[in-house]
């Protein structure tokens, strides 16, 4: 038997007991109820033929029939009903070919792809600084990071997914308040590709470099498609300490 179906099944039964039996019309069980005739309207033959048993004599009509009830629906339905006349009804199980495939899984939608990117979480980057701990003012200060590849495969709704990730853009915070965007992640001394100058002596200025990347994905066997959404990855502090160079004049 598969999904409890409930169906409205009026049983005539106000004052009688409950039999039980299959239904000549569906699947599933029927109530039927037999009219209970009070010992003073019976016939002599009826008191001869069905004479009540003690347990019966020992209670009024209304109350038999509903303990009745109650017995036949505990034996007979997985599920308590208090409503009376809705008897428990059982869809029949679907019948099924011997050789057919069971239905495929369903696809993980962009939105579910997006959401297991961002729980996978991207790799931070860490920013390099040249002069690596101390910098001065007014110097070009260099700048860069070193992305590496990043591609992994999750398994969403028993389908696999791989995903790449490709750093598009960065924003460099300097930690004196101010910022700026490239599309390059710098390069080592002597390239300097990405600075930036510092007016005023400080310390423990907190450096850092926040990565954009464009994602794509693979559902299967399928071929790479782009993520709309783009997704940042906040970078990993490095500290700092500006200083200002003083000129001292030098005997020759």
């Amino acid at each position: 038997m598969s999904a409890i179906v409930p169906s409205v099944f009026i049983v005539a039964f106000l004052l009688g007991s409950v039999d039980i039996g299959p239904s000549p019309t569906s699947t599933g069980v029927r109530l039927e109820a037999e009219r209970f005739t009070p010992p003073s309207q019976r016939t002599p033959a009826q008191r001869a033929a069905a004479p009540a048993p003690a347990s019966r004599q020992a209670l009024d009509p209304a109350a038999r029939q509903r303990a009745l009830i109650e017995q036949t629906f505990r034996a007979y339905c997985p599920v308590r009903t208090a409503i009376i006349g809705m008897p428990c009804m059982f869809a029949p199980d679907q019948p099924t070919s011997p050789g057919a495939a069971p239905a495929a899984p369903a696809a993980p939608t962009e939105g579910d792809i997006e959401r297991a990117v961002r729980e996978l979480g991207l790799p931070p980057l860490e920013v390099r600084i040249e002069p690596a701990t101390t910098t001065l003012v007014k110097v070009p200060t260099n700048l860069y990071a070193e992305p590496e590849p990043f591609e992994r495969s999750v398994d969403l709704l028993g389908t696999p997914v791989r995903v790449r990730a490709t750093p598009s853009s960065f924003t460099w915070h300097h930690g004196d308040g101010s910022s700026q965007r490239t599309t390059s992640a710098g390069r080592p001394y002597p390239h300097l590709d990405v600075t930036h100058r510092y007016q005023v002596p400080a310390e423990d200025v907190q450096v850092r470099v926040d990565v954009t990347y464009g994602v794509e994905y693979a559902i299967g066997d399928e071929p790479w498609q782009a993520l709309d959404a783009a997704i940042v990855a906040t970078g990993l502090p490095t500290t700092l300490t500006v200083r200002e160079a003083a000129p001292v004049l030098v005997r020759p």
